[in-house]
């Protein structure tokens, strides 16, 4: 899923990319990238299926201000209180909430 969503980044980047560069990553799609596009197209294009609807919530809550990420990356913030206001987000689990604080360096439970 993150290697078809870095795939999808690339192709909004530089438009529709020719069939032999179509295995070439990109960077992680920006919230605002990932608040504009389909649902439809976050399943086919990304393989992340019922997520789609979960991915694009939490983006467009983030684009909106409702969802403030850089107080994810202070300093100082215990894991349990982060892991805790990631679960009120629609579809944010266990699993989602350990990858998404992974991604930002706490590892303090590895899904």
């Amino acid at each position: 899923m993150a290697e078809g969503l870095c795939q999808l980044q690339a192709e909004l980047s530089t438009g529709n990319l020719p069939k032999r560069a179509r295995n070439k990553s990109g960077n992680f799609p920006s919230s605002r990238e990932l608040a504009n596009i389909s649902q439809k197209k976050l399943r086919g294009r990304c393989g992340v299926g019922y997520r789609a609807k979960c991915i694009q919530r939490f983006a467009k809550k983030v684009e909106s201000g409702e969802i403030n990420l850089k107080k994810f990356e202070e300093e100082g913030k215990p894991y349990d209180e982060l892991h805790e206001e990631l679960e009120k987000n629609y579809g944010f689990g266990d699993f989602t909430c350990a990858n998404v604080l992974m991604c930002i360096g706490f590892y303090e439970k590895i899904p």
